[in-house]
């Protein structure tokens, strides 16, 4: 199950980095200035703030459970259990924030 929340995370990564970051959507308005998500540098900056929250999202129930596994193998699993939840919906978080750039979007707390 740990296994699952780091591969979550990298394929997780790897798609904000690789397909989100540098193209994002294709649609933009014909308008002076452009909205924030056809500015590559904006997407850039909250694939900065995904990222961080990924990777915390990750890091954190895995070093717990890890911890926790020798005392308590059920909780450990339980523990992983969550960080898999915690890590895909923060995963698709940074995507869509990083992408499509939404009013609320975590890029803005930077």
């Amino acid at each position: 199950m740990v296994a699952a929340v780091i591969v979550t995370a990298a394929v997780g990564l790897g798609i904000l980095w690789l397909v989100v970051a540098p193209t994002g959507p294709e649609a933009c308005a014909l308008s002076m200035p452009g909205p924030r998500n056809c500015f590559p540098s904006d997407r850039v900056s909250a694939a900065q703030v995904g990222t961080a929250l990924v990777a915390i999202s990750a890091i954190v129930p895995v070093a717990l459970a890890l911890v926790v596994a020798r005392a308590h193998p059920r909780a450990a699993r339980t523990i992983a259990r969550i960080g898999l939840v915690l890590t895909s919906v923060t995963a698709g978080y940074a995507l869509f924030t990083s992408a499509w750039i939404p009013a609320l979007a975590f890029a803005r707390l930077i």
